[in-house]
């Protein structure tokens, strides 16, 4: 991840820039939603999970993502 700084109107902006290598593998996050999956805190649905309010597509997809249960 790079972080870039610039002044837009008086006001300092912070863009973040993902590299490739700051996702996970396709394997690690199949890993990682077999996990969630069968989880206490995963919704019905299987989308999110109650107790970090997370989009488990979302945070499974980034290597140092973690889970607050410190499953993976």
């Amino acid at each position: 991840m790079i972080t870039v700084e610039e002044n837009v109107g008086g006001i300092n902006v912070v863009k973040i820039v993902m590299e490739e290598s700051d996702y996970s593998s396709v394997e690690l996050v199949t890993q990682r939603l077999s996990i969630c999956s069968p989880c206490e805190f995963v919704s019905a649905d299987k989308q999110s999970c109650s107790k970090c309010s997370c989009l488990l597509a979302n945070r499974t997809k980034y290597a140092e993502s973690f889970c607050p249960e410190g499953k993976w």
